[in-house]
Parts: structure tokens; sequence; C-alpha cells
């Protein structure tokens, strides 16, 4: 049981509604199944779905997905931060994204492909003066209100153990962040102990001393003049269909749940019907070494490892068999590969993948394709979808939270009219020597200019480029007239 369903039913079976607005200044919302999903998607995405067994093993398909995604759409990633309509650089907020966000954002934007999203919130440490960012996935998030799809109030929650003679014990911080009718903006922090992981116990006054990270943190907070709240939440970029109208974000392979376990089993069958139709030969126990037993009857044993998966002893004056009996099955391996393959496709396809975006290699398993090339639209156009519309509104998101906070403590903050600049690359996403082809082609059929190339291609600025230019002109014999 995941965290987020730990905690709504120890809310609901501990607490009122009216002692939780008491107490935390909250008010749970109905969020359907998310709790459920959330729980599930996690557990797919682990290598944990439910549907494992001793007959049923996984591909792992959800996490080969997220991860090959997360890494396609930030492969290349660049950001830079300009002010003054991009004059000059913010040195500033570019060296914080540099530091505090870039590196983590590969990790993150796959759990949120896998569970729907994650909370970025920024906080400042006091000892070190300076913001850092906390991150939290889906789990952890408890929505609470929310307007025109953003999400506006949230409970993030942390969880740490420490281990002590032996003895581990579990402190929980809930921080319920919301705005309330008069517009003041609250941050509402409890902390908990406890000896189970899945119950949070008893409240405590601070628990700074035993996690330094949560030393000094105001219980109850209060602030002013805020237009957006000190979170920022990254989900995935298409609609949610389970619960509709609501904010959080959907799992990736949230409509594949039943094709994922159909692949499973068929990969599992695959498995067992190579190993089990393995050729065996049934020997005489006669024809194998023996020893006495321990009564004094004669005991014949096959011998090692090896050959205790080839030899099936039998008895040959009960069975009327030959002394050795080879065994060789028909296998059903083809069968099963070409079903293997369909499921595979139609996962991908569910996922808002082309078919061919993961194929099956008989000594690899499920692998990535090499290249997203301009023939797989879908595929390449979901990556720029969690490009555009997921990891850059957060990005921008981020740096405006973080500037609030620094504001908040007094020190040297970004620039209000900061804006970023995303350059993507997408060199591994599409076939970048065909490109440059078909735009000399479209230079030398007038469809583009020379600056165009040289600034695309040649990485070139304009006044770079247009020296350049200059310069070939320069160079150039000039034609000779029949005339002169």
């Amino acid at each position: 049981m995941g965290i987020f369903s730990r905690l709504k039913e120890w809310i609901m079976s501990k607490f009122s509604p009216q002692t939780i607005e008491k107490n935390l200044g909250v008010k749970l919302l109905d969020m359907g199944d998310m709790p459920e999903l959330v729980q599930l998607w996690g557990r797919m995405y682990q290598g944990n779905p439910p549907w494992l067994s001793d007959k049923v093993t996984t591909l792992n398909l959800p996490t080969i997905i997220c991860s090959d995604l997360a890494k396609k759409a930030i492969a290349e990633l660049k950001v830079g931060a300009s002010v003054n309509n991009g004059a000059k650089e913010d040195e500033l907020a570019k060296e914080f994204l540099k530091e505090a966000v870039i590196p983590f954002l590969r990790s993150q934007v796959e759990y949120s492909l896998a569970m729907g999203g994650i909370v970025m919130r920024p906080w400042y440490d006091q000892k070190a003066g300076k913001v850092r960012i906390g991150w939290y996935t889906a789990e952890q998030i408890i929505p609470l209100d929310w307007d025109n799809k953003q999400l506006h109030g949230a409970i993030l929650i942390d969880q740490r153990n420490v281990v002590s003679n032996g003895v581990t014990t579990y402190y929980t911080k809930l921080e319920a962040h919301q705005f309330q009718d008069d517009g003041a903006y609250t941050i509402t922090t409890r902390f908990f102990k406890s000896s189970s992981s899945a119950d949070l116990g008893t409240q405590m006054l601070s628990a700074g001393t035993v996690i330094k990270a949560w030393d000094g943190i105001d219980p109850d907070v209060i602030i002013y003049n805020l237009t957006a709240p000190l979170f920022v939440y990254m989900g995935t970029p298409w609609a949610n269909n389970k619960l509709i109208n609501n904010p959080t974000g959907c799992s990736i392979f949230k409509d594949a749940v039943q094709i994922i376990e159909e692949l499973d089993r068929t990969w599992s069958t695959l498995n067992w019907e190579r190993e089990g139709g393995e050729m065996r030969l049934f020997i005489d126990q006669s024809m194998l070494p023996s020893k006495l037993g321990d009564n004094g009857e004669i005991v014949y044993e096959i011998g090692d490892k090896a050959d205790r998966r080839l030899y099936r002893k039998m008895d040959v004056a009960e069975s009327g068999n030959a002394l050795l009996e080879p065994w060789a099955p028909e296998l059903r391996i083809n069968d099963l590969l070409t079903k293997l393959k369909s499921d595979l496709s139609l996962a991908c396809m569910a996922c808002h993948l082309d078919p061919g975006a993961y194929v099956y290699d008989s000594d690899k398993g499920a692998v990535t394709a090499t290249e997203v090339r301009s023939k797989n639209q879908q595929t390449y156009g979901t990556i720029v979808d969690i490009q555009v519309q997921m990891i850059q509104p957060a990005v921008e998101q981020i740096v405006d939270a973080v500037r609030s906070v620094q504001q908040l403590y007094g020190i040297e903050a970004f620039a209000d009219d900061v804006s970023l600049g995303f350059d993507w690359g997408d060199s591994i996403l599409v076939d970048s020597e065909t490109e440059r082809v078909n735009a000399q082609a479209e230079v030398a059929s007038g469809l583009r200019s020379k600056l165009s190339y040289l600034m695309t291609y040649r990485g070139m600025t304009e006044e770079q480029a247009r020296a350049e230019l200059a310069q070939i002109k320069a160079d150039s014999p000039a034609p000779v007239s029949m005339f002169a």
C-alpha cells in the first residue's frame, strides 16, 4: 500500500472532517480511484505489478518506456536565462537551474511519466544561505485545491526512517499549502513519529533534532501578496480520463495496464515453453551411479546440475521402455513470439507511441528503436508534448516560485523580468543528417536562405553568418563579361 493510500485511510479513520480543518487547516477532497491507480502505476513501474506470481514474470515494459522517453526528452536540453528582453544573461537564475534543477530532471520526468506527476518545492536552507528544491512523487502528493486545471493547494508528505540500536523509527512531515478566502497563503506543517511506515503515529512539536533538514521549520506560516503557490506541479500532458476535470496527471501507461499484463503473461509462457520443452533423456536407473542408502537399500543418483537438467530417472522393469528414451516435444516458440510482438505493438499504441517504438529482440528482449525518425510521428509528437507542455512550463514556474522564496527571506533574487530560453537539441529524435541534406536542397531551390542555413546547421549567430556570406561573396571570382 502506497503512502498516499495509507494517509487517506489513516485520516479518515482517526479524524472527522471538522477535526481535520481544525488541526491541519485543510479539507480532503474526493479523489475517486486515483490513490489506488497511483499505487498500481507505481508498482508496475517498479517491476512489481499485482499479477506477478511463481508462474508470471514481467518484461518491465513500463520501466523501459518511462526511462527511455525521459532520456530522449532532455538528452540535449539547454536552458538559458536572460533579462532586459534578452539583452544580457541572468547569471544567478542560470546557475541555479544548472545546479538545482537540470541535473535532477531526467529522474523526475521519469517518475512523472510513471505515476502522473511530481511536485517541486523550493525551500530556504538557512545554514547554507541558499534556496534548494524538494522533490515529491505522486504518492507524496494529496491535492487540496485547483482552478482551471492548475493545482493551488496540496499536502506534501515526507517520511524518513532512523535506525538506533537495531530499532527503526519513522518520522513523517505533513506540509499543507493552501490559499485562504482572504488571499492569505498558509503553510501548515505537522510532524509525526511512529514505529511503522504504515502508521503516522503520534504528533510531535518538532522533529528537527532528529531530521536535520527539518530543523527550524515554522509549523504555521502565513504569507500575503502571493499570486502562485510555493510549489510547482509537473504533470503529464495528456488528459486525466480516470477522474474527469481533475488537475493531477496520469501515467503514460494508464490505458495500457490490461495489455501490459497480457504481455507479461505471454512473455512468461514463452519462457516456460522454452524451459519446459527442453530435450530430456529418460534413462533406466540401472545405468546410473548407485550407493547404499541409510537403510541398506540401493539408491540411484543423477550426477551434477547439468546432468539433472538433461536426464530423468525411470525404471524400465515397470515402464517397459527402452533403457534410454529421448523426449523432445515440438515447441510453440514462433506462435508465442508472434503474439508477444503483437502485444508489444498494442502496448506502444496505448502509451501514445508508434507501434514500432519498441521491438522484441530474441537476444535482448524489449528494446527501444535506435532513433525516433520523422516517420514515427506519434512517438515524436509525444516526446515534444512532454518537452513543451510538461517540462518547460514547470521549469518556468519554478523560477517564479524560487524568486518568491528569495524575496521572502531577503536574499539576492532573480530579476523580475527574467525569461528562459529552451534549446531541446533533439538530434537523438530525428535523423539530423537527413534534415541537413533537405535544408541544403531548400537553399538550392530558393525555399530557404543561406543565412538561415548557417545559423541553424553551423551554429552561427546572425552576425557571424552575415560575415561568412560576405566573405564567400568576396572570395568568389567576378563573372567575366564577353563584352568587356
